[in-house]
Parts: structure tokens; sequence; C-alpha cells
């Protein structure tokens, strides 16, 4: 048995007046709140956990998603800078650059650093101002030079193109 003591004040005296009372409980008659509601923080905390965890995977999937494309936007660049450098590096006519167009625009794939696991397709379409393909009799040569670029390992890849535009007289 348990001996519980309770203040009271009782009402028929005056209010200097205090007693103490003692009655007694049987434990076997109590019902437990600290049980369940130590269950029930247990459970919230792990579910807060739970979450926190799971949120934090998901930022650090997205920012190495984010790397990567990043990866395919520069190496696309690239590859569309070294497709440019082919055709008007070596200050040839318009007629040559207008053959080399669809001709040497070469695959390129990366090993310095940065651009690991990279490869960077690229295609020139040659026209003149007449829209008819190259070579042709017009004034100017316009060149679009694409670049798709493919980063990434097979678990986490990402694909970017530019396109490049340039004219010739």
């Amino acid at each position: 048995m348990y001996l519980n003591f309770i203040l009271r004040k009782p009402r028929r005296q005056s209010k200097s007046q205090r007693y103490f009372s003692i009655s007694y409980s049987d434990p076997g008659r109590q019902c437990g709140f600290l049980i369940p509601l130590a269950a029930f923080i247990l459970v919230a905390i792990s579910l807060l956990a739970a979450t926190i965890m799971r949120t934090s995977s998901q930022v650090a999937l997205a920012a190495t998603l984010e790397a990567v494309s990043m990866q395919a936007f520069y190496a696309a660049e690239s590859g569309a800078q070294a497709a440019m450098s082919e055709l008007f590096g070596n200050n040839d006519p318009r007629a040559t650059v207008d053959t080399n167009c669809s001709a040497n625009v070469q695959d390129q794939v990366f090993n310095v650093t940065g651009l690991q696991n990279c490869a960077a397709t690229g295609t020139c379409v040659c026209t003149d101002e007449s829209n008819n393909p190259c070579p042709a009799a017009g004034v100017y040569s316009f060149y679009v030079i694409s670049s798709s670029a493919t980063c990434g390992s097979a678990a986490m890849t990402s694909t970017r193109t530019i396109q490049v535009s340039a004219f010739s007289q």
C-alpha cells in the first residue's frame, strides 16, 4: 500500500488553518500513464529520425545528379568548341570549311580533371542563305554545330546538348 499526503483546505475553517489527511490507495488499481507516453514519444522521435534520414539522402542524390548534369553541360560545350576549332582553326577557305563541316566533326572523350567519364558527340549542318545544303553557290554559309555530351556511370547519367551557330562569307 502507498501512503499519499494530501494538503487540503477546509471549507468551514479560517484561511490560516490547514491540516494534513492521510489516504491509502491500492497499487493494483492504479493505471500508469508514463509507459504509453514514453512509447508515443519513442515512436514520434523514430518517425522524425527516419524522415530526416530520407530527406538528407534525397538531398545528397540531387546534389550528385546536379554535379553530373553540370559535367555534361561543360563536356557538351567543350565538344562544340573543339568542333569550331576543327572547322575554323586553320583559316581554310569557305569551300573547304563547307566540305569539312559534315566530314570532320569528331567525337570527344575527355580524360581531364572534372570531365572524367564524359564523352561528346558532335554534328555539323551547313546551309547557305537560301537554306540549301553546302557546298552551294550562295554568298554565305551558315553552320550549326550540335554537341551532345553524356557523363556519369550506369547508376547516374546525364546528357546535355549545345548548339553553336556560325557563318562564313
